[in-house]
Parts: structure tokens; C-alpha cells; sequence
């Protein structure tokens, strides 16, 4: 079920150009059984591979902006290499928070699970606001991308979800070459993220990680190719509709099952 699971994944990244992560972590605990923080890794890794096989196809069809690119990516870069090397192992397993005291997998998974919902309700306003006129304003994206950068290493995430909307409405890309540029920024973001998880000594399984990273470039090739003939406006409304409520249920089962 969960390498079904890692082609649906792959399918959605590959149409949207976001929205790996989304599912990944939440297949790897839930049906992987694999514990959040370890989840977090493992899906940098499977995002970030999958999401450089679509950079280079989309690169073939001209359709990522390397430049612009590189101004969101390079503070995510280095925010999202401080939190998974630096900030994110020194986190203590048991968290003492205001009236509550939770474990760091839990946690991670809440955080997963509000961000995963303002991801969706962003999405949806972006249906509105995409059109309208916007200075290009530097700063903005460099701090975006750092914001970025931070959220996404806390929660393994490449970030795609939230990179095509500041793509869209901070850059005024098509929304065509902000789904193509986004998987290019996720690969950057996703292999440094890794990278410091590798260096704060995590372990992974590698043949799982290998599996489900081939299965989800399958969907992946997929999901491209079916981008080309479907409206992503229509398929982006309906996907920040099943993120919301993967998040509900993601918040929903942490709250109050969490065994």
C-alpha cells in the first residue's frame, strides 16, 4: 500500500509541482509505521530525487527560471540547512509547551498538520489574487524563501506547497513555469535539508527509501506528461480541498488517538 501510495505522491508533485511532502511524511507514519522525525528525512530524500527528475524535464521544455529561482532558493538553502543540522536535533523528544507537554514526534506532526491547512486556504485564495498585479519586490521573496526554509526543514517538507504560490504571486510566473521552477527550488532545498540530516548522524533505511523514491519518479513522469492536457487551476482548487482535510485528520488522530 504505501509504495501505491508513493505513486500518487509522485503524480501530484509532478502536476503541481508541489504537494510531495504533503503526503509523504504522513504515508511514511501512518502506513510505513516509520517514527515522524526519521519520516522527515526520508522524505527529503524521496521529494528531492523525484522532484530533479522533473527539473530536467521540465528544463528540456524551457520551462524552469533557473534565476528566479535561485533568489527564493538560496535563503531557504541556508535556513532549512540550519534547522535540520543545527536547531531541529537539539529539540528535546519531550516538549514542554504552555498547559500541554508533548513528544517531538507529535509535534512535528502537528506543526505538519496546521502548516498542511495554511497551505490549502493559500492555495484556494490563490485561485482569486493569482492575476493581480504585483511589484517584484526583492526583499519579500528573500524573506519568503527564508520563512520557507525554516518551516519546511522543521517538518521534512521540500516546500513545493508553499513555493507555488510565492512564485505566483511574489514573481507573476505562469503557473506553468512556477509548478516547473518550484520542483527545481524543492530539489535544492530537499538535498541540502537531507544533507544536514546525514550530518547530524540520523540513519535511514536505504532499500525503503530507494523503492519508494523509483515508485514516486513513476507517478512523477506521470503526472507531468497529464499536466500538459489538464486545467491545474481545477486540479489545484480540488488539492488544497484534500490537504486541508488530510490536515484535519492528521490533527485530529495526534490530538486525540495518539496511542
Amino acid at each position: 500500500m504505501m509504495y501505491i501510495l508513493a505513486i500518487f505522491m509522485g503524480f501530484l508533485l509532478g502536476m503541481l509541482g508541489g504537494g510531495g511532502s504533503i503526503l509523504t511524511v504522513p504515508i511514511l507514519v501512518y502506513v510505513g509505521n516509520i517514527p515522524a522525525q526519521n519520516a522527515t528525512g526520508y522524505s527529503l530524500f524521496i521529494v528531492g530525487v523525484t522532484a530533479l527528475i522533473g527539473s530536467i524535464i521540465n528544463m528540456r521544455k524551457s520551462l524552469v527560471r533557473t534565476r528566479e529561482g535561485l533568489v527564493f532558493a538560496v535563503p531557504a538553502l541556508l535556513t532549512m540547512y540550519a534547522m535540520r543540522a543545527g536547531i531541529l536535533p537539539m529539540i528535546p523528544e519531550t516538549v514542554i509547551l504552555p498547559f500541554v507537554t508533548v513528544e517531538k514526534a507529535t509535534l512535528i506532526m502537528i506543526v505538519f498538520s496546521i502548516v498542511m491547512m495554511i497551505a490549502g486556504l493559500r492555495m484556494l485564495r490563490q485561485q482569486i489574487q493569482q492575476h493581480t498585479p504585483s511589484n517584484l519586490n526583492y526583499i519579500h521573496i528573500i524573506i519568503s524563501g527564508a520563512i520557507v526554509g525554516i518551516v519546511t526543514g522543521f517538518v521534512g517538507a521540500g516546500g513545493g506547497f508553499l513555493i507555488v504560490p510565492a512564485l505566483v504571486l511574489l514573481l507573476r510566473l505562469p503557473i506553468r513555469e512556477a509548478t516547473a521552477t518550484s520542483l527545481f527550488v524543492i530539489t535544492l532545498n530537499s538535498m541540502v535539508g537531507f544533507s544536514g540530516d546525514i550530518i547530524s548522524g540520523a540513519n535511514f533505511d536505504w532499500n525503503i527509501m530507494g523503492i519508494f523514491t523509483a515508485v514516486s519518479i513513476l507517478g512523477m513522469i506521470i503526472g507531468i506528461k497529464i499536466a500538459t492536457i489538464i486545467n491545474p487551476q481545477k486540479i489545484k482548487t480540488i488539492f488544497a480541498w484534500f490537504i486541508m482535510v488530510m490536515s484535519v485528520f492528521i490533527l485530529t488522530k495526534e490530538l486525540f488517538f495518539h496511542s
